[in-house]
């Protein structure tokens, strides 16, 4: 784990506990698609997603997608479900707790958007018309 300088020179935890993975999660969270895919299975209020649903969604190659959703597995961010039958499928969804994180995303998404359209305007209102 990364270690922050503190003021006596000495490396401490970047979130104060040796085993807080905080730093971790939000390397994963930076990784290309990783947010895409939440926010497609967030948006599916909890209902798992087949692979090929995402992999049309997203329009991402099958590798990438595969590996990226491996490596969110691995950190307890999707669920991965293989259901057997006479055409076995894989299905992901998210974990019922980070549900909850759906809404925030969405309004700092939001948030984000308005942001980008208020700095993009010549006159900074928002409004590309210098009427207004």
């Amino acid at each position: 784990m990364e270690r922050l300088p503190t003021r006596s020179g000495r490396r401490a935890p970047a979130c104060g506990n040796e085993n807080c993975r905080f730093p971790q999660l939000f390397a994963l969270l930076g990784k290309a698609h990783v947010t895409d895919l939440l926010f497609v299975l967030g948006h599916e209020g909890g209902r798992p997603m087949r692979f090929t649903a995402l992999q049309r969604r997203l329009a991402l190659h099958p590798k990438l997608l595969s590996a990226t959703l491996r490596e969110m597995e691995a950190f307890g961010l999707v669920i991965r479900a293989e259901k057997g039958g006479p055409r076995p499928r894989v299905e992901y969804s998210i974990p019922i707790p980070l549900l909850a994180l759906a809404e925030p995303l969405e309004r700092f998404h939001q948030i984000w958007e308005d942001a980008s359209e208020l700095a993009r305007a010549p006159d900074g209102t928002g409004s590309a018309d210098p009427a207004g």
